[in-house]
């Protein structure tokens, strides 16, 4: 095949030059463009004809010059053929144009150069998603991190070091398996291995690291395979969430400890009026009693619905529906018929609470009343026969005449009062030195007694609760039954049987769950989803009303730094100091709360923003004045950035409130901490 001839190799080169996909350009060797492409145009805004007339230097932006020109110069100088640089270009319209620059020196026959070759490739949009990449992976509360399949962190952002206190060169410079505790080395060792040998990561991988103070803080790795075996690694430090798991543990045991010794089938029990309900718990005694398995009624409600008696069921859905409508104390006795053939008498007793989905939440207590019923029956036939049976009871029993006088007890009363027979029998339905009250605290009257309303109105009272101050336990809630008791040839009741038990295990326990619910166990204050239910109240409160209201939100500064120094635990007994130092300069209507970390906030109802400013600023000052004790007699103090914001009719939601007043705290902390800033 015959040599192109120079002409037909000069309209090739013409053609190839202008119509490349990339800016290529001639440039002399004093940097002005001899001849440029339309790609090169049309990356940074200028004509051919207003190229040639400047050097590249005037479109190179200035901090990239001096690198060029010293490319340039190494060049001429005969240190190299071509090289290569990401710089940037200034656009025709003032936009920063960033290219890969490739530049090769053309030589004359005898050698001495002659021109440059440059090749541009534009890649501002790379240069951009790497940018937001880099700002994502540096600013990013999680850990994230590069590794290899040699055990090695290649790169990791700052996370880590604010989490383990470790530099990042310190975290990339040796084998990650170097953090590791000791008892996850096994665990982890398999993991790395089956990586590393193709297998899928486990989601949530959890292990120890070691921080730099010693201690350890529970990590959760989810890993995703990258090409180059490369993994890239999002990771969470979970050590608040594993420590509050072992808490609740621990709750559950002393919790399941108490329920074994109630004699009677502990529940939870939600029921909205669309229907739907479900057990949230229940105890292990239902099998004893109802011969059910716990879990077996936490899949299914019917499981003992389809016990009851048909002609108790009726009176049982009443029961139901009427406690969730006015939510009042809910007290049922009826008959469930086993699946062994036996009929069981029991009495249900149950606390309602309203919840926020429109449901109905009863914690109650599923007692086996058969002997109890069985002396009801015996007792109109034979009181000989009632005295004999009512001694066996566990429920006490006092048998009391028209007059008032109490004619007979069991031991099981003697001991829920804590008096002697002969101490009840002295007394009547009537004395005063039976000290009663309501539920609500107040004295009860004297023809409320269970007893008295048996006997003066012919009724039955069922389950009332009523506190009774006994000697040596001081103030017991005692659940009360009473019934008339009549002759056939009489139409007023000739005496009445009280039956009753003691509630107060049920009633500290139904609190104690409330509590649970509600409060953040390490500081006392308020948990977040609590904090939000009263917020929302009191913020529906005042658009409703008019009324003013404030927030504050605090954040304990450099608190990191303490756990660094100090410890976790030191941290900890901080926080509860915090706490206590607030709480104490509020008053009883304001709400603490405990959003996470070290940050909380506080809810100040009727209050305007000139008040709440002074609250804020006395709460700052008593904290920066506390002295905290830390390890070895040593104290320390802390302060307080405080953000704070009022309510006015142009916020639309809490959420903006909330935000609002974040926004204040991120001003208080950026401009110095320590301070309080109103926004």
């Amino acid at each position: 095949m015959a040599p192109l001839s120079i002409h037909t190799q000069d309209q090739l080169f013409e053609s190839a030059f202008n119509y490349a996909a990339i800016g290529i350009a001639l440039v002399g060797l004093n940097g002005r463009w001899l001849k440029t492409n339309p790609a090169l145009s049309q990356i940074v805004g200028y004509t051919e004809t207003e190229l040639l007339k400047v050097d590249f230097q005037t479109l190179t932006h200035p901090e990239d010059l001096h690198a060029d020109l010293q490319h340039v110069k190494d060049l001429l100088d005969g240190k190299g053929l071509s090289y290569q640089m990401e710089k940037r270009y200034i656009h025709k319209n003032g936009a920063i144009i960033w290219v890969l620059l490739s530049v090769s020196l053309v030589s004359k026959p005898d050698g001495s150069p002659e021109f440059f070759i440059s090749q541009i490739q534009d890649i501002t949009k790379r240069k951009a998603a790497e940018a937001e990449r880099d700002a994502f992976f540096s600013q990013s509360v999680d850990l994230l991190a590069i590794a290899n399949k040699q055990g090695f962190l290649i790169e990791v952002n700052p996370a880590w070091t604010r989490v383990l206190g470790w530099s990042q060169k310190e975290l990339t410079s040796k084998s990650f398996m170097d953090f590791i505790h000791p008892n996850d080395v096994e665990r982890t060792l398999a993991e790395a291995k089956r990586v590393s040998e193709g297998g899928e990561p486990t989601p949530c991988f959890c292990n120890r690291y070691i921080t730099r103070d010693g201690s350890y803080r529970w990590l959760e790795w989810n890993t995703s395979e990258s090409s180059f075996d490369r993994l890239y690694c999002s990771v969470r430090d979970v050590t608040d969430r594993v420590e509050t798991d072992d808490a609740l543990k621990q709750s559950e045991i002393k919790f399941q400890d108490v329920v074994a010794n109630v004699p009677g089938i502990v529940y939870q029990f939600e029921w909205y009026a669309a229907g739907k309900s479900r057990f949230t718990y229940v105890s292990p005694k239902v099998f004893e009693i109802l011969g059910l398995t716990p879990e077996s009624l936490l899949q299914d409600v019917r499981h003992v619905s389809n016990l009851i008696h048909p002609d108790d069921l009726a009176g049982y859905q009443q029961n139901l529906e009427q406690s969730s409508k006015d939510l009042s104390y809910r007290y049922w006795e009826g008959r469930h018929i086993l699946h062994d053939g036996r009929t069981v008498w029991t009495s249900l007793s149950a606390m309602p609470r309203a919840l926020s989905n429109g449901g109905v939440l009863w914690t109650g207590l599923l007692q086996d009343i058969t002997p109890q019923k069985i002396l009801n029956q015996k007792v109109v036939e034979s009181e000989n026969l009632y005295r004999s049976l009512v001694t066996s009871l566990s429920e006490g029993v006092i048998l009391s005449a028209n007059n008032g006088d109490i004619l007979a007890c069991n031991q099981s009363a003697q001991k829920i009062f804590g008096l002697s027979e002969e101490q009840i029998l002295s007394r009547t339905t009537a004395d005063t030195n039976w000290k009663i009250i309501r539920e609500d605290g107040k004295p009860l009257p004297l023809e409320e007694r269970p007893a008295n309303i048996a006997i003066r109105k012919g009724k039955s009272v069922k389950n009332l609760v009523l506190g009774f101050d006994t000697p040596n336990q001081g103030l017991r809630w005692i659940s009360f039954s009473a019934e008339p008791l009549w002759k056939d040839d009489e139409n007023i009741p000739y005496a009445a049987v009280s039956s009753f038990f003691d509630v107060t295990d049920i009633k500290e326990l139904n609190a104690k769950l409330e509590r649970q619910a509600h409060m953040d166990f390490l500081t006392g204050a308020y948990n977040r989803g609590y904090f939000y239910e009263l917020a929302s109240f009191e913020f529906a409160r005042a658009q409703r009303y008019k009324t003013e209201f404030s927030l504050m939100m605090l954040d304990i500064d450099h608190f990191k730094t303490i756990n660094d120094q100090y410890g976790h635990d030191v941290g900890d007994t901080a926080l509860k100091e915090f706490v206590v130092v607030v709480k104490e300069t509020l008053r009883d209507m304001d709400v603490v709360g405990r959003f996470g970390g070290e940050e909380f906030v506080v809810l100040l109802p009727e209050t305007n923003k000139q008040n709440a400013v002074k609250i804020a600023e006395r709460i700052r000052m008593l904290i920066s004045n506390k002295a905290i004790k830390a390890n070895n007699d040593q104290t320390f103090k802390m302060t307080v950035s405080i953000g704070v914001s009022q309510f006015n009719a142009e916020i639309e939601s809490l959420d903006a409130l909330i935000k609002l007043t974040d926004k204040a705290l991120y001003n208080a902390k950026e401009t110095g901490r320590n301070k309080v800033i109103y926004q």
